[in-house]
């Protein structure tokens, strides 16, 4: 399978994981015309609170597996973003909202997958990035650090796809990529349901 139908194929059985976490209502505010400086701060109590337990189940399965040999993590290092984002949150004047445990990888498939989403989620704030600067001038650009991390990670994206076509080439590892990936769409959203519930 090539690098193309690999990633196709995880793209479209994500599809509606990636659809329900896009439309949820707790990161509306982000894309809304006249996002206030509160609204904007509220976004990333939210997204700290999905992101910081996935970091740290990568971060867990990385120190693993770097005790195997140096090999094993060749070119698949993740760059950790939640230390931005808990900067622009200190930056407004807020506190960090704590998130339940996500699970970590237990393979290199379900780390691939779990990185599928977090790296997918970096080619999203490029983009959001670039919109808050041209419609809301009032967000302080100190507390927008978070956003320039995800953006300079967009530069990453070819190379992650080339891990994609390596190690997912075979059936059982897309499915458990898959699964994986699946799980941390699960887990985004049940941090922003419970957000919601809570404001």
């Amino acid at each position: 399978m090539t690098r193309q139908h690999v990633h196709a194929e995880l793209f479209r059985l994500t599809a509606p994981w990636h659809a329900r976490l896009d439309s949820h209502p707790a990161l509306a505010p982000l894309l809304s015309p006249g996002l206030q400086v509160q609204a904007y701060g509220q976004v990333l109590q939210r997204l700290h609170a999905c992101l910081q337990p996935c970091e740290t189940a990568l971060s867990d399965w990385e120190r693993d597996c770097r005790m195997q040999g140096p090999e094993c993590l060749q070119g698949l290092e993740y760059q950790p973003r939640c230390a931005a984002l808990a900067q622009d949150i200190s930056r407004l004047g807020l506190s960090l909202l704590p998130g339940p445990p996500a699970v970590r990888p237990a393979c290199d498939a379900d780390y691939l997958g779990q990185r599928y989403v977090l790296e997918g989620a970096a080619l999203g704030s490029a983009r959001i990035r670039q919109q808050l600067q041209r419609q809301a001038p009032q967000l302080p650009s100190a507390a927008m650090q978070y956003l320039a991390a995800q953006q300079a990670q967009v530069a990453g994206w070819p190379q992650f796809l080339q891990q994609l076509e390596q190690r997912l080439a075979d059936a059982a590892a897309l499915a458990a990529a898959t699964a994986a990936a699946t799980g941390v769409f699960r887990h985004f959203l049940q941090v922003l349901d419970e957000c919601s519930h809570a404001d």
